[in-house]
This record gives structure tokens, sequence and C-alpha cells, in this order.
């Protein structure tokens, strides 16, 4: 009976182990890249929409 809590034990810490080696190599990786911006074109037409539809919002056409 003692063998196997023994085991158990054992079989737990291990993972306890594997699980914090896991969290240390994702903590230790480099920072990826953010997202790059959209183009200035993109950008732009996304602006020029936005403007438009506050405008609608802002003086509604009757």
């Amino acid at each position: 009976m003692s063998v196997l809590l023994l085991i158990i034990v054992i079989g737990v810490e291990l993972l306890q182990l594997a699980e914090l080696r896991f969290i240390y190599r994702l903590l230790s990786q480099p920072k990826e890249k953010t997202q790059t911006p959209p183009p200035k074109a993109r950008q732009s037409f996304v602006v020029k929409r936005m403007e438009e539809k506050l405008k609608e919002a802002m003086y509604p056409s009757k």
C-alpha cells in the first residue's frame, strides 16, 4: 500500500516539474512581433468611411 502511495506522489511531483518547465519555456521565448499596421491606402479608406458614417449619424438626411 505504501509503495503505491509513493509511486503516486512521485508521479504528481514529476507532472508538476514538467508543468513548471513548460511555463518557463513559454516565458523565456522571445516575444513575437506585433502585427504590422495596414498600408496607408487602406488606413485612409477606413478613415474616410468612418467620417462618412459619423456625418450620416450627426446629420441624417430627411
